[in-house]
């Protein structure tokens, strides 16, 4: 397929998205990507619409990780750029500057195509940042009504832990970072004391089931936690149902209970 033929077919189904149920779908699928055109998330959306986190073969390699064999990649316009002479206006002098000079097709593949080397969460997710007006509170309700909560310094990369007796929060986040952790930690807390499954079914649990309790208190997690979650989400389809179903259980779980004592979530 030649870029023009891309740029043709996806310019044929964008009026199809937009005069179809499909597209709040295909809005809520771009929100979950960052620095891509609207033409290459139309592309992932149309070849692969349960995408979480894409890159190319360099950056899959670079992370060590590979890509699953008879996976096919994603197609996307790439920019191809290129130096040329002109003469600047003001100085005449000859200036070298940089122009399009079209385009061409490079491929991309999602985190589910891919297998190997655990990914670097932060790397990918960026800690969420500023005040959570909230925490105070909610951290001592999850003391008094789960277990308790303590703050301490945890290093650069851990965000806090739980050994089924105690939740540890990370002094050194910012309060909005450390909401989130608090749920993530209950979530593993409430759900893994018992388990024996994998590391990325715990992670994709608690970080869904932390995502799930911030939105039903109105709080936007979405810029942290939709990326981790992609990191986890490599889990087979029945994996994957139950994983889900369980976490909408503990979000429901947690949330009334918390909220069963006069508690403002807005």
């Amino acid at each position: 397929m030649k870029a023009k033929e891309l740029k043709d077919f996806l310019t044929k189904r964008i009026s199809e998205i937009k005069n179809s149920e499909r597209f709040k779908e295909f809005i809520d699928f771009c929100s979950n990507f960052h620095n891509y055109s609207y033409y290459n998330l139309l592309s992932i959306y149309l070849h692969k619409p349960n995408a979480t986190w894409v890159a190319g073969i360099k950056t899959w390699n670079r992370l060590k990780r590979r890509i699953k064999k008879g996976e096919r990649g994603i197609p996307i316009l790439a920019p191809i750029i290129k130096k040329v002479e002109e003469i600047d206006k003001e100085t005449g002098e000859v200036i070298k500057i940089e122009k399009l000079a079209g385009f061409r097709i490079v491929y991309v593949w999602d985190v589910s195509q891919t297998h190997g080397k655990e990914l670097p969460i932060d790397k990918i997710a960026k800690p969420l940042k500023g005040k959570a007006e909230q925490y105070p509170t909610l951290k001592q309700l999850v003391s008094e009504k789960f277990c308790p909560v303590i703050e301490k310094p945890l290093g650069k990369e851990l965000k806090g832990y739980t050994d089924y007796s105690i939740i540890a929060i990370n002094s050194e986040l910012d309060e909005a970072h450390k909401l989130k952790t608090l749920f993530h930690e209950l979530s593993h807390y409430l759900l893994h004391s018992s388990v024996d499954y994998s590391k990325t079914r715990k992670e994709f649990e608690a970080e869904l089931t932390a995502y799930l309790v911030c939105r039903k208190l109105g709080i936007d997690s979405s810029s942290y936690s939709l990326d981790y979650l992609a990191i986890y989400s490599e889990l087979k389809n029945e994996e994957f149902e139950k994983a889900v179903d369980k976490s909408i259980k503990a979000a429901d779980h947690i949330f009334s209970t918390l909220t069963s004592k006069q508690f403002k979530t807005a």
